[in-house]
């Protein structure tokens, strides 16, 4: 799960960044390896892990994304919006991804 973020995401820590796919990067902690962001290459779009924030209190989940991967035993009781990768993709290439 993770936050998007607006405007450049500055890290105190050692960070690792690699090419995941054709289209998005991933970067990690360099000392302890957890999972930090997720960026869309094309448009500069960051999310960070939900897990790299301490206090979480009255998030709610505004949308699933990458849906149509998920495994089989994934379910979550709020229903929020899915849409699939390429779906993503397009909205973000558009400025259009729904708040």
């Amino acid at each position: 799960m993770g936050v998007e973020v607006k405007g450049e995401v500055h890290f105190n820590g050692p960070l690792s960044v690699e090419n995941s796919s054709p289209k998005a990067e991933r970067g990690w902690c360099s000392a302890c390896g957890s999972a930090m962001l997720y960026r869309l290459r094309p448009t500069g779009h960051t999310f960070l892990s939900q897990g790299a924030f301490d206090d979480q209190t009255g998030w709610q989940r505004m949308r699933e994304l990458y849906g149509e991967d998920q495994p089989d035993h994934y379910a979550f009781g709020d229903h929020a919006p899915l849409m699939t990768g390429w779906a993503v993709f397009w909205a973000f290439l558009l400025a259009r991804l729904p708040r």
